[in-house]
C-alpha cells in the first residue's frame, strides 16, 4: 500500500454503474503487475540498478544471477515500470500476498466505494488528469495535486501532526535512525491536541487506536524487537505517498531513507501552527503549491466558479444529478490553479469556494441547491436548470 499508481490502477477497473466484486479487481491489479516482459535494450541499464541496489531483497535474487551470467529472462511488468529512472522513487512493487493492497488504498483515499466497489466522483475525477493506466506509476502534475488534497482529506491531522516534528532546517531528512522518534512524537503530539481531548465518543476509538500504537512502538523499540514494527506498515506507505504527492523527496530512489521537505513541504510545514490543527493545511493548500507567489483571494464571484464548474460537470455528476462538495471544490480550485496560472490567475482555496457555493445556495434565487445529510453536513449540491 505504498504507492498512488496502483489504486488509481485498481480505481481503473471499477465502474461507478455496476458494482464489482474485490476479488475480481484485485485480479486484476495482479494480472497486470505480475505481466512477464522483455527488458527493451534502451532500459537494459536502468533495470539492471534498480535490480542490484535491492540486494536484501530474496524477490531479485535469480533476477541478479541471470544479469552476472547474461542469461535471458523476463520480468514483471511493475518492476519494469518501477525501474523507469524518471520516477521520484522505485519502491512499491507488490509482493504475493498484497495485491488487494491496491484496492484497499484506494478505499482508503475514497476514490472507490468501499462496501460494493463502485467507483466515486473523486476516482473518476483523479482518472481524468491524464493519467495512463497502462504506466499507473507515472504520475502527472494534476494526479500530485489530487494526491495531497484526499491525503488532506483523510489523514491531515497525523500529517500536521508529523510536519511540526520536523526540523525547520532545509537539509533534516528522514532516515531509518530517525523515523521511530519523528512517529511517535506526532503521534503524542495528536494525542495531546484538544480536540482529541475532548470526552466525545467518536474520539474514544482513535484515543485508544493511538495509545495501542504508541505502546507497541515503545516496547518494540525497548526490546529491540522487529515484529510487526508500525513504522514499516504505518510510517512507510505514508511516506511513499508524500513522495507521490510532492511533499517529500527522495535522496535514494531506491530505499527507504534520506526524505526531506520539497519547497511545498516546507510551505506546508510553516503553515502548521502546533496549537490548532490539520485544518490549516486544507485551507491554505494551494498557497503552499505555488511556486509563483500569486495573489489569493477570498472573494469570488459566482460567475468565475459557474464557468469552472459546467467544465468540471461531467467527471463529477454522480447517478442523481449531485456534486459531492469537497470534490466540487477541488476541482474548481485544481483547475483555477492549473489554467490561469501563467497568467498571473488568483489563487483559490477550498473552504473559499465551498463558502460561495453555500451563499449562492441561501440567496434569494439560489442557482445551486445544498443537500444537507442527517447530521447537518453539506456534502453536495445541485445545480439550476438554466444556471
Amino acid at each position: 500500500m505504498m504507492r498512488y499508481g496502483i489504486a488509481l490502477l485498481a480505481s481503473s477497473f471499477a465502474s461507478h454503474r455496476r458494482p464489482a466484486f474485490s476479488e475480481d479487481i484485485s485480479q486484476k491489479v495482479s494480472a497486470f503487475l505480475q505481466d512477464r516482459r522483455e527488458v527493451p535494450k534502451y532500459s537494459l541499464e536502468s533495470f539492471r540498478e534498480y535490480v542490484f541496489t535491492k540486494p536484501g531483497s530474496r524477490r531479485y535474487t535469480s533476477l541478479r544471477r541471470k544479469l552476472r551470467k547474461g542469461h535471458p529472462f523476463r520480468v514483471e511488468r511493475q518492476d519494469l515500470l518501477l525501474s523507469d529512472s524518471r520516477l521520484p522513487s522505485s519502491v512499491g512493487a507488490l509482493t504475493r500476498d498484497y495485491f488487494d493492497d491496491a484496492l484497499t488504498l484506494a478505499h482508503s483515499l475514497k476514490l472507490v466505494k468501499k462496501d460494493h466497489n463502485l467507483l466515486l466522483a473523486r476516482g473518476r475525477l483523479s482518472l481524468s488528469t491524464g493519467w495512463l493506466s497502462d504506466d499507473p506509476f507515472h504520475l502527472r502534475f494534476l494526479d500530485s495535486l489530487y494526491l495531497g488534497l484526499w491525503l488532506l482529506d483523510i489523514d491531515c491531522d497525523w500529517l500536521w501532526a508529523f510536519l511540526v516534528q520536523l526540523p525547520s532546517n532545509p537539509e533534516f531528512e528522514i532516515t531509518v535512525e530517525n523515523r521511530v522518534e519523528l512517529l511517535l512524537k506526532s503521534w503524542k503530539h495528536i494525542l495531546s491536541a484538544r480536540q482529541l481531548r475532548s470526552g466525545h465518543p467518536k474520539n474514544a476509538k482513535v484515543r485508544t487506536r493511538l495509545n495501542d500504537l504508541v505502546k507497541i512502538t515503545e516496547r518494540n523499540v525497548r526490546y529491540k524487537l522487529n515484529l510487526g514494527q508500525p513504522w514499516s506498515w504505518f510510517l512507510i506507505p505514508r511516506l511513499e505517498l508524500l513522495v507521490d504527492a510532492g511533499v517529500l523527496r527522495k535522496r535514494e530512489r531506491h530505499g527507504l531513507r534520506g526524505y526531506s521537505l520539497t519547497h511545498t513541504g516546507r510551505k506546508m510545514r510553516s503553515v502548521c501552527d502546533p496549537n490548532k490543527s490539520g485544518a490549516d493545511l486544507i485551507r491554505c493548500y494551494f498557497r503552499c503549491r505555488d511556486m509563483e507567489r500569486r495573489p489569493f483571494t477570498d472573494s469570488i464571484e459566482w460567475e468565475s466558479i459557474g464557468k469552472k464548474l459546467r467544465v468540471a460537470a461531467p467527471e463529477l455528476r454522480t447517478s442523481v444529478g449531485y456534486f459531492p462538495i469537497f470534490e466540487t471544490a477541488s476541482a474548481l480550485c485544481v483547475s483555477q490553479f492549473v489554467d490561469p496560472g501563467r497568467s498571473g490567475g488568483p489563487i483559490w482555496e477550498i473552504e473559499s469556494v465551498k463558502k460561495k457555493l453555500w451563499e449562492e445556495s441561501q440567496s434569494s434565487s439560489p442557482r445551486v441547491r445544498l443537500a444537507i445529510n442527517r447530521y447537518g453536513q453539506i456534502y453536495a449540491f445541485k445545480l439550476e436548470e438554466g444556471s
